[in-house]
């Protein structure tokens, strides 16, 4: 509480650092990856949600109280499913 006022404060700074890290590392190639590339983004992906575990804990509790913590990480799960879908796509045209 040094730096902040409130919880609220501590949480919007948290989650600042938090999304700008996943918008990072959702960066998508856009050539066909290879396996490895693939293995390198779902462990960075992993790795950085078990950095913010606590945000997942709480997430229900966390979005209830702070509405604009819900819209930024709904649209952090929209970016998630378009990364998945993209590394979907070209994997569907390097393997038919």
């Amino acid at each position: 509480y040094y730096h902040f006022r409130n919880k609220e404060q501590i949480m919007e700074r948290l989650f600042d650092d938090f999304e700008a890290k996943f918008y990072d590392t959702l960066t998508v190639p856009n050539e066909t990856p290879d396996i490895e590339q693939i293995w390198l983004f779902l462990h960075l992906m992993f790795e950085l949600i078990n950095e913010y575990r606590f945000i997942y804990q709480d997430l229900v509790f966390l979005v209830s109280r702070q509405r604009s913590l819900a819209r930024r990480f709904r649209r952090i799960i929209g970016r998630k499913v378009e990364a998945g879908t993209a590394i979907c796509r070209l994997l569907s045209h390097q393997f038919p």
